[in-house]
Parts: C-alpha cells; structure tokens; sequence
C-alpha cells in the first residue's frame, strides 16, 4: 500500500527521515505499528488505483 506522510518523522525500522508529502510504500502491517507507535495524522493511506489521480488531473486547465 502507498501512504503519504502528513507529519515528519524518524522511521528506526527503516533508518531514515520520513518528510511531509513523501508518497512511500508500507505493509499494512508496518503502517499499522507507525500509528500505533506515533498516533494519527502521520500517515495517509493513498487510493489503491490510478483511478483518483486521475480524476484529479482532468480538472486542472492547461
């Protein structure tokens, strides 16, 4: 799964500075012990297709 992340952070599982707006791939499993560990608001599961960029991107003017 793809997640964005909302809050920075210090992933010790991964060695490394998690920065606001990285689109990062975790388990569920791994996304599942980082709210556990930090709370909410760090992580943002993204839409499992291309679908909704998509979307988003036919509106925007060229």
């Amino acid at each position: 799964m793809m997640y964005k992340i909302l809050k920075r952070f210090e992933g010790y599982a991964e060695n490394r500075i998690f920065e606001v707006g990285d689109e990062i791939e975790f388990s569920e499993v791994r996304a599942a012990e980082i709210n556990s560990k930090l709370g909410d608001g760090y992580i943002e599961k993204l839409a499992e297709t291309s679908d909704a960029s998509v979307e988003q991107m036919s509106g925007d003017p060229e």
